[in-house]
């Protein structure tokens, strides 16, 4: 499936936005980010279901699914999708990236540890939280859809 290497970029996307230092890093990161994710599903209706017929229908399903239960596939609907548009439609990235100091106790020594706040504009969520657990769920649902065409081995 073209969509599962979509899927690993994703992942690698992911890593490098955990690893942002400067403001600029993480805003190209979150935007790689959130335009990978959305593109699994691109993939997946506009080239992994050319595969095969059973592969089209097990894919159609998958869709209608996810159509049906919005509330279910909340992280679907109202995160990836959602500020994928929000960013690719206004640049609005819908998160803010704050640098703030701490300082932790080493033995008598203080060391000043830079950390980074990243939360959501609207919340307080930690936003690189969401990727993951968008990560996780995008592995589900592939996962799901193979097993339905009956090829859970398939590694491309």
């Amino acid at each position: 499936m073209q969509a599962k290497k979509v899927l690993k970029d994703s992942w690698f996307a992911y890593e490098k936005l955990k690893a942002s230092q400067t403001e600029e890093e993480f805003r190209i990161n979150w935007v790689a980010c959130l335009a990978l994710l959305r593109a699994v599903g691109h993939v997946l209706a506009k080239v992994d279901s050319k595969h095969s017929s059973r592969t089209k229908n097990a894919i159609d399903a998958w869709w209608s699914q996810l159509n049906r239960r919005k509330v279910e596939n909340s992280i679907f609907w109202e995160f990836i999708d959602e500020y994928r548009n929000n960013i690719v439609k206004e640049y609005n990235l819908g998160v803010h990236f704050v640098p703030t100091e701490l300082y932790s106790l080493e033995g008598e020594e203080v060391v000043n540890v830079e950390h980074h706040l990243i939360s959501f504009t609207d919340s307080s969520e930690n936003c690189i939280e969401l990727v993951a657990d968008s990560l996780v769920w995008w592995g589900v649902q592939l996962s799901d859809i193979q097993r339905e065409i009956g090829c859970i081995n398939e590694t491309t």
